[in-house]
């Protein structure tokens, strides 16, 4: 009688598949992770900003328009032509920032997008998030603004001014 050493191709072949589903599963876990922590970064920039607009407003008696309807990659988004300096430490960027223009930050997270209503007197700071099901502003911020069909109009994650 012969003794067996060793694994068979089929027990080896088990083996492989059983590790490679859970890397995929960890992958999948690790991915997810990463889009959350950056959406939770995106939701605090956009407070911090809206905090300093706030301030602004209450010093100034308007909002800021030195960067309006400015996305946040482009060179017009920082501290000194935004009109946000004392206000609030630096401009922040997307966790991306790796869009460019308005058009692909429409859609796709890479860029934030402050809006100032002049007609309505509010604005909007509004990001896009990686990890939420829903595609579009609200309709009445939508209308406030004049932004459909424009810039902003397909932000998911905004914040909008008091009035």
């Amino acid at each position: 009688m012969l003794k067996r050493s060793g694994f068979t191709l089929v027990e080896l072949l088990v083996v492989i598949s059983i590790i490679a589903i859970l890397a995929v599963i960890g992958l999948t876990i690790y991915t997810r992770a990463q889009q959350a922590a950056r959406d939770a970064r995106r939701r605090a920039d956009i407070e911090a900003i809206a905090k300093a607009m706030e301030q602004y407003k209450v010093i100034n008696s308007s909002y800021p328009t030195g960067c309006d309807n400015i996305p946040s990659d482009n060179a017009g988004w920082t501290l000194s032509s935004c009109g946000l300096s004392g206000y609030i430490q630096d401009m922040p960027k997307d966790p991306l920032n790796s869009r460019g223009g308005i058009a692909s930050c429409d859609t796709t997270p890479g860029c934030y997008l402050y809006k100032i209503c002049i007609d309505t007197g509010i604005f909007v700071v509004a990001a896009n998030l990686e990890t939420t099901t829903s595609t579009t502003l609200p309709t009445s911020v939508i209308s406030d603004c004049a932004m459909g069909g424009g810039a902003g109009s397909s932000y998911v994650f905004w914040i909008r001014s008091q009035q």
